[in-house]
């Protein structure tokens, strides 16, 4: 019986060890390749959603395995009421919680370059339209604005 345990033992330091080592080579490709916004939103929105169902399943494993023994079709409605009950409470806090925005990294990063794209655009059209003069190499430049002292006088006045 004792030997039986020691592998058991071992066989779940040796696992923990291969899912460990995963965190090593997400460090490495996070150091070694430049990851934008969408893919980093969306691999960490399968490791969420991965943990989450491992979370789900060990959580209802134990149910299930008892409304299975018991015959019982009322526990297991309940348990899926109130699951599907917890999903839709999740949701509404969580949007009530951040006003209704967008909160994920990859739904900012795309706002903030929509963002840049329409002001260059919005530059681009100034600049044809002749909003901004630039100077020739023929024009003298302007002169320089008087010292502190003098605009206060000028204030004042």
């Amino acid at each position: 019986m004792r030997k039986r345990t020691v592998n058991n033992a071992v066989a779940a330091g040796l696992w923990g060890l291969v899912s460990a080592f995963s965190l090593f080579l997400g460090a490495l490709v996070g150091i070694s390749f430049k990851v934008s916004h969408q893919a980093n939103g969306l691999i960490m929105a399968f490791g969420a959603g991965a943990l989450f169902f491992a979370v789900a399943i060990e959580m209802f494993a134990a149910g299930l395995r008892e409304m299975e023994e018991d015959g019982d079709a009322l526990r297991m409605e309940i348990l899926i009421i109130s699951s599907v009950v917890g999903a839709v409470f999740f949701v509404v806090v969580n949007r009530i919680l951040t006003g209704g925005q967008a909160n994920s990294v990859v739904h900012q990063a795309l706002h903030e370059e929509r963002e840049q794209e329409k002001s260059k655009e919005e530059e681009v059209k100034r600049r044809q339209s002749g909003y901004y003069k630039v100077p020739s190499d023929d024009e003298p430049e302007p002169p320089p604005p008087p010292p502190l002292a003098s605009r206060r006088k000028l204030l004042r006045e």
